[in-house]
């Protein structure tokens, strides 16, 4: 096989894809990243090359290929030809790093908690009127640059992984979420201490008040094994929702989740 850097035109791209036979089905939200990360000057030339085989089929590459004919934007990249039909079968079956696994070895502590309360971050702010399931899907430059940003980032975690502690039901990732929602809103720290603790424990709290009434429909969700299929942003859904009644200081006596979509904001 030869190996050599080429500049990868969307018209050359677009050409080998014609070839394109016999490989797995595109999966459109890794298109859409690397075509954003393509657009915005993230894009960055690595050892592994797109493969194309003795007959001029794509072997390794389509979803790069793709999105440089989406993005309409030419790149440098490793492009391998002449390669054996039979390579096929043993391209990606190795275990592909994770965003964590790549901030870790970058020096990131709770590096897999940080990209995940990211991921709801971001997507709660910009797809909150969509379920986000294959929508989240964020390069580590993103969630790099944007764990650099979060003063304190550290703090919340352990705050949210304390909670999650104290009342298994409890999912840390979008409790962490929540804070930084609930900071941007303009509340102070000590406001949202007080209310993972009564969220947490229980304690100071009565059957006629939010918080009493959520924790027993999460105990109640956790034994009928509920609680096992809710996504991460129900539960972030949930915990806005909670905190909204209990800064309205409404009684309820029985919880109801909100119905998604939209997202509910913070009041």
């Amino acid at each position: 096989m030869n190996i050599q850097q080429v500049i990868m035109t969307p018209e050359f791209a677009q050409e080998l894809l014609t070839k394109n036979k016999n490989n797995r089905k595109i999966r459109r939200s890794l298109v859409l990243k690397i075509c954003q990360d393509i657009q915005d000057s993230k894009w960055h030339l690595t050892h592994q090359p797109v493969a194309i085989d003795k007959h001029g089929c794509v072997l390794d590459g389509q979803h790069r290929l793709t999105a440089i004919v989406e993005a309409g934007i030419s790149v440098s990249l490793m492009l391998a030809t002449d390669c054996e039909p039979e390579t096929m079968i043993a391209i990606d079956t190795g275990n592909t790093r994770t965003v964590g696994d790549v901030l870790t070895i970058n020096g990131t502590k709770n590096a897999t908690l940080k990209a995940a309360v990211i991921k709801l971050y971001k997507s709660y702010y910009e797809h909150p009127n969509v379920m986000w399931s294959g929508r989240n899907v964020y390069s580590v430059q993103t969630i790099d640059q944007a764990v650099s940003m979060i003063k304190d980032f550290d703090l919340y975690l352990n705050l949210s992984k304390k909670a999650a502690r104290e009342f298994a039901p409890l999912t840390a990732s979008a409790v962490a979420t929540f804070i930084l929602l609930a900071i941007d809103a303009g509340y102070e720290l000590d406001i949202i201490e007080n209310f993972l603790y009564k969220l947490s424990t229980g304690d100071q709290t009565s059957p006629v008040q939010p918080i009493y009434a959520f924790r027993q429909y999460m105990i109640n969700s956790t034994k009928s094994k509920y609680i096992h299929s809710k996504a991460t942003q129900r539960s972030l859904a949930d915990y806005i929702k909670v905190f909204n009644l209990t800064i309205a200081c409404s009684e309820l006596r029985k919880y109801h989740p909100p119905t998604l979509p939209p997202m509910p904001r913070i009041l």
